[in-house]
């Protein structure tokens, strides 16, 4: 807001408009003419504004009024986002603080700090805006219902949840924010540009944010992407040479420039339009087989499934438009403390990590002690869709074999069945020895999302069973 463009202030474009006065008035003197009243025009700004440039629109702060009014539509933003998903938390404390900031900033453009100040003006506007953004977020079905449970459910620590850790900070994956922040800090140590206070208080917090907890680094990356650009060109300026900086790229370089653009620009778009058009399932990574299994045997019932592939299931298993008219009821998903109680999400937890020393846990003071079985009684279950690696669920399993039994085993997945309903010959949902399939390959290949197979369609993980010892 308080900067023009190439990072200038009011008084440095005023400058620079007296400079091409100078300039004109010593061209033609060297002429030994004087200046036409069409050159005097095209230099002198008409009395009342200061230049016929982009400051002509600023304030006395130098603030633009025109962008300052587009921050009204901020409000409506909000609304939208609170109606949509519960990140606008997030996006409204980034948006405040913004705010914040250029409040106090134009209190110190504004003079000193008494009711005189001429930055009290701007302060009532961002207030306001602020306020105003806040009340947006209220119109929701629930009302401020949602705000209490908001600052109940963010007031609890979710360790369990690799998104609100810092666990991936070190991974291939973490690797992207550490070099985002050295390209950041580039930009910033080595421009010449004036720097924008607010705009650098603004990426630390979003920093701060963003090694505290991995699911902000959406935030950090935007607002970098946003703001560094100019920064990062100025810095990279300091390792040419004065000739270079003076000097216009050729026709044959701009050419060049834009033909690279445009080619990178026809390969992204090509390499979107495929993943928007066929979007990949890993056969490796999603229990693709165990739910075609599970479809082709008709397994509907009550399932316990790991969390990260609940939502899979419950398309696959809850959904009228997939189940053809038979629902299965799912425990638990990523929904988390949006639809479950803390002690359900412990006692599935429990269930994945047991007495796991390495995991970080947070449980309820209220939840009975660590118990992975507890899952598996709760409310008579009926089915189990378990990720064999990575938790403790088979094992755990195998201890219950006396209540459950193995269905089906590939390389990442097993499905358990209660036994008083599977492996009892005389039960209507008796699963045949020769029917229920155990091997340890890995599919490397993909399939189409939603990846959910007709439930008449065959599997070609589908391979002669083995006995459960040597599958183990």
């Amino acid at each position: 807001l308080p900067e023009g463009e190439g990072g200038q202030r009011p008084d440095e474009g005023v400058a620079q408009h007296e400079q091409q006065q100078l300039d004109l008035a010593s061209t033609n003197t060297k002429s030994s003419a004087s200046p036409s009243p069409a050159a005097i025009a095209a230099t002198s700004p008409p009395r009342g504004e200061v230049a016929h440039h982009p400051i002509s629109i600023r304030d006395a702060l130098g603030y633009i009024s025109h962008h300052i009014r587009l921050l009204w539509l901020a409000p409506l933003l909000f609304f939208v986002w609170a109606n949509s998903h519960g990140g606008f938390v997030a996006g409204l404390c980034v948006f405040v603080a913004y705010l914040g900031c250029r409040a106090m900033e134009a209190l110190f453009r504004g003079g000193p700090l008494n009711p005189k100040n001429a930055g009290w003006g701007i302060v009532r506007r961002m207030l306001l805006m602020a306020l105003v953004a806040v009340l947006a977020t209220f119109i929701n079905p629930y009302g401020p219902q949602l705000h209490l449970w908001l600052l109940e459910s963010l007031g609890s620590p979710r360790p369990e949840i690799s998104d609100w850790s810092n666990s991936e900070l070190f991974t291939i994956v973490g690797m992207k924010l550490w070099l985002l922040v050295g390209v950041t800090a580039f930009a910033v140590c080595l421009s010449r540009r004036r720097h924008d206070v607010t705009q650098l208080i603004i990426l630390a917090l979003l920093l701060w944010q963003s090694i505290s907890h991995f699911r902000h680094v959406p935030f950090f990356a935007l607002a970098a992407g946003f703001w560094i650009g100019p920064h990062l060109q100025s810095a990279m300026m300091r390792f040419s040479s004065a000739n270079d900086a003076s000097e216009q790229p050729s026709e044959f370089v701009l050419r060049l420039v834009r033909g690279g653009l445009a080619v990178a620009i026809i390969v992204a778009g090509f390499s979107l339009s495929q993943r928007l058009s066929d979007l990949q399932v890993s056969r490796a990574q999603y229990p693709v087989d165990a739910v075609n299994f599970m479809r082709q045997h008709k397994l509907y019932g009550r399932l316990v499934v790991t969390y990260d592939w609940a939502q899979y299931s419950i398309a696959a298993f809850c959904s009228p438009h997939y189940s053809e008219g038979e629902l299965s009821a799912v425990a638990f998903d990523g929904r988390f403390r949006t639809c479950y109680p803390q002690s359900v999400v412990d006692m599935h937890f429990d269930f994945l990590y047991g007495h796991a020393p390495h995991i970080p846990r947070w449980r309820s003071p209220e939840s009975p002690s660590i118990d992975p079985g507890r899952v598996l009684r709760h409310l008579e279950p009926e089915l189990v869709l378990l990720r064999r690696f990575g938790e403790s669920t088979e094992q755990h399993m195998y201890e219950h074999s006396d209540q459950w039994v193995l269905l089906y085993q590939d390389a990442i997945a097993q499905v358990w069945g209660a036994r008083r309903l599977f492996d009892d010959p005389a039960s209507d949902l008796y699963i045949a020895l020769q029917d229920r399939i155990r091997h340890n390959r890995l599919a490397t290949d993909s399939v189409t999302w939603p990846a959910i197979r007709p439930a008449d369609s065959s599997s070609d993980s589908r391979g002669p069973a083995i006995k459960l010892a040597d599958s183990r």
